[in-house]
């Protein structure tokens, strides 16, 4: 730090520029004599643009004075500003020649008594870049990206707003998922490994840390009304095994959902657009003061995609585009948060009706609806406890209750293409003469009520389609406490935590069958406890060696240990990462208790799915010029849980009602831990700024994702194999940005199928469509800010610019996409 000389007598008048100044609290000056041994302070106020203050010639004392700045932000942390207490900014005092009436430095004429002299520190706070590649996935503590003991990438929402993103599916599929999308929950895979019906199984998904997943599925229900994309901060995506520290189902990735937070604007967004697209966004944030904060978020979205729904299979028959009709979702998201100095109280609330007919559950019909209700509140403490030269301490503890179930609507259609009809109904069951069968008491004779009618059995008697309510409902409450201790002499990192689950569940069933049948309402309980230990020590500030684990106690499957090592090295702007993980996949109270008579059934003996990884990666990452990542990976997952057919006795068949197991010598499928995947391949992201105006970003992989079949290893259906991307940005006057973005998807093998929906008139005579084709998709987005008035945005997005017809891996159908598409919005910021 360069010393400044000011005169004798003089105020200094200090100025500081801060970048992003709504996300500040304060700004505090400290500062002393040179040869005082006690620092004062004082706070800096906005003025002019700068934050600035004064320091007075009996401040500084006769020989000069020392200072730096320090911000605190809208959490009430501290972040460092200019200099430091170690390294402050030095002003020395020129003694005035008083005959002379010079100073060395100064002009003859400005040496008056009591002027001042003004020091502008330019130093920026909360640097946009700086902060979004800060993340906390890895190991739940903030790391920059290129140290972080794991391969995190970061979605911005400067990314989102630059690319006019509508939806998460889209954000993932452009880095590297794969995604299959039929429109209601979507399959979302990695690096090959997409199962058909898994929604994601394989990934953890959270909202500021909260899990969520449908927990009896263990699946994910990414859908655009998941969260608002005007709330996200950024979306840290981890590609490896995380159960290390995240635990069950982190077997192949974590996405971590970073929403927006009291230093936010208001706004209200209205967007619209071709099939019957309408959403509203409205966002309220109210600081009242440095310890009371409150936001308010409320989405609305509804689509409806039918006229775009052809059929490839159906149409290839009828020499014409077949759709499906009744294709839409609407969905309501609420997100509140509330700081109460240093508790936070956040309150979630969605639902989501889908009509989706060509869903696994149906094909061809519009009645399927998975309509869901979901809602979490959880308190959060987090603090610095201790920041000495010698040790920090942080302190974490979270206590949330979640509750995810069906809503009123969700039904299960079981025959689309015949005629509607009515609801289910209960009746009385009669025999082959068609007399109503009486209830038999222990004495043998018919039972009656209390009236003295004779009660009968029933049974359940559906309308054409056999329409079937569905009911399903997790409450979930949940502990977590972790600690962050930070031992400085030995530049080591410990991380220590524990967490509780306790899940009441009411598995998913068909209310008026199980009634008609007798059968108990499915209902279940489960607790977990988790622990976990991470060691970071960090050598010549530029090798950091990372091992930890985690062990899972479950009530029903077995204890998991999940080990990580890495190896992290990072020469200036080089780095080099090695890195290896476990991770599994619980399997879900579906997997273990469903039943279908005489078709599907659960397994209550099943083994959890297990992961091993390793992965290397290098890369360079020059701020403001290039960066780039080159990776390698090799993941083996085994005991994976699918449906095995088989005959006779089930396995752990006292779990199951006597009168719901399958009949004596007829085939059904039963859960089993049957299979053996890897996957293998490379990836290489780019980006590269040409100016601060135009960057090029380029991103691809390849993998090569297998099965085992009978110790052969073949290509796993379902998956993409490779993929590519590459985006052109633009920004003009720091007020317009332009952005083009093509993607290339390449084909996803699908198992043959025999054709067998009666009913169907362009039913074709066998399967001859075994992979989706590969697609090329061109997007382009506008958006111009404050046009007209300050605050007032416009944007403008086309989905599909070539209008390409592409299609999503399915089972029954290949899962059609929109064609072109076109977004419009309005936002005002207040």
């Amino acid at each position: 730090t360069k010393v400044i000389r000011v005169k004798q007598g003089h105020n200094i008048e200090i100025k500081a520029n801060i970048l992003n100044t709504h996300k500040v609290n304060y700004v505090i000056l400290h500062y002393k004599n040179i040869n005082d041994k006690k620092w004062s302070e004082k706070e800096m106020n906005p003025k002019e643009g700068f934050y600035t203050s004064k320091i007075t010639p009996d401040e500084m004392g006769k020989v000069g004075v020392v200072y730096y700045i320090e911000v605190v932000d809208i959490e009430n942390k501290s972040i460092k500003g200019f200099a430091g207490k170690e390294n402050p900014q030095y002003v020395d005092i020129i003694e005035i020649d008083k005959k002379q009436n010079k100073n060395i430095l100064a002009d003859e004429n400005s040496d008056n008594e009591n002027s001042e002299e003004v020091i502008d520190d330019e130093f920026a706070v909360f640097i946009e870049d700086e902060e979004e590649e800060k993340v906390v996935t890895a190991s739940k503590y903030a790391q920059s990206r290129a140290s972080a003991p794991a391969n995190i990438s970061v979605v911005t929402h400067r990314d989102i707003k630059e690319k006019g993103y509508h939806s998460l599916t889209e954000i993932l599929r452009d880095n590297g998922f794969d995604v299959n999308d039929n429109g209601s929950w979507p399959d979302v895979g990695l690096r090959g490994i997409n199962d058909r019906t898994t929604y994601g199984k394989y990934l953890l998904v959270f909202i500021d840390g909260h899990n969520m997943s449908f927990t009896q599925f263990y699946r994910n229900i990414i859908s655009n009304g998941l969260i608002s994309l005007e709330d996200v901060q950024k979306i840290e995506i981890q590609k490896g095994p995380g159960s290390s520290i995240w635990g069950a189902n982190a077997l192949l990735g974590v996405i971590n959902i970073v929403t927006k937070n009291y230093n936010s604007n208001n706004s209200l967004t209205i967007t619209t657009g071709t099939h019957n697209t309408f959403s509203t966004h409205t966002r309220v944030v109210k600081n009242i003061n440095k310890n009371v904060s409150i936001l308010g978020s409320i989405m609305t979205y509804k689509e409806d995609t039918s006229s775009d729904m052809v059929i490839k299979e159906w149409s290839d028959v009828a020499g014409k585009d077949v759709t499906i009709n009744g294709m839409s979702q609407n969905s309501y998201t609420f997100l509140g948060k509330l700081k109460l100095w240093d508790f936070n109280i956040s309150s979630y609330y969605n639902r989501y009706d889908p009509y989706a007919p060509i869903t696994t559950f149906s094909v061809g019909g519009d009645d399927t609806r998975l309509v869901t209700d979901r809602f979490y509140n959880s308190l959060k403490y987090d603090n610095e406890l201790i920041n000495n030269d010698t040790l920090s301490l942080s302190l974490d503890v979270t206590l949330s209750h979640d509750r995810y179930k069906f809503a009123d609507g969700a039904q299960y259609e079981k025959k689309p293409y015949d005629n509607a009809n009515s609801d289910c109904e209960l009746v009385n069951k009669v025999d082959s003469d068609n007399n109503p069968i009486p209830v038999v008491g222990s004495d043998g004779n018919p039972l009656v009520d209390r009236d003295g009618n004779t009660i009968y059995e029933k049974e359940i008697k559906c309308g054409g389609r056999y329409i079937r309510k569905m009911a399903a409902q997790d409450d979930r409450y949940e502990g977590k406490i972790y600690t962050t201790i930070g031992i400085k002499p030995i530049n080591t990192t410990l991380l220590v935590g524990f967490d509780y689950e306790h899940l009441k569940t009411t598995r998913w069933y068909y209310p008026e069958v199980f009634k008609a049948s007798n059968i108990d309402v499915p209902k279940y309980t489960q607790n977990n406890m988790g622990a976990f230990l991470q060691a970071e020590v960090n050598l010549l500030k530029m090798i950091s060696i990372v091992g930890g684990a985690r062990y899972d106690k479950n009530s029903i499957y077995k204890a998991q240990f999940s080990p990580k090592a890495s190896l992290v090295v990072t020469p200036g702007d080089f780095f080099f990462k090695a890195i290896w993980g476990q991770g599994f996949k619980a399997p879900s109270l579906h997997e273990l208790y469903y039943f279908r008579k005489d078709a599907y059934y659960g397994n209550p003996t099943l083994e959890p799915e297990t992961s091993n990884s390793i992965e290397a990666q290098i890369g360079y990452n020059k701020r403001g010029f290039l960066d780039i990542e080159l990776t390698y990976f090799r993941t083996g997952i085994d005991n994976v849980i699918s449906y095995k057919k088989r005959t006779g006795d089930l396995d752990a068949e006292a779990k199951f009602p006597a009168t719901q197991q399958p009949t004596a010598g007829k085939e059904y499928n039963q859960q089993a831990n049957k299979n053996e995947y890897r996957t293998t391949g490379v990836e290489l992201y780019s980006k590269l700024t040409v100016m601060p105006e135009l960057y090029f970003t380029v991103r691809g992989g390849y993998n090569k994702a297998e099965k085992n079949v009978n110790d052969t290893f073949e290509r796993l259906e379902y998956g993409q194999e490779y993929y590519g991307l590459f985006s052109i940005n633009y920004k003009l006057f720091k007020k317009y940005n332009f952005n083009l973005t093509g993607r290339y998807t390449s084909d996803k093998l699908v198992p043959k199928k025999n054709f067998k929906e009666t009913g169907n008139e362009y039913n074709p005579s066998e399967d001859k469509t075994l992979s989706s084709d590969p697609y090329f998709v061109l997007n382009m987005s506008v958006w111009a800010e404050d046009v007209f008035i300050k605050g007032f945005n416009v944007s403008l997005k086309i989905d599909n610019i070539l209008n390409q017809r592409y299609y999503d891996a399915g089972r029954e159908v290949l899962y059609p996409q929109t064609t072109m598409r076109v977004w419009g919005s309005l936002q005002y910021k207040f």
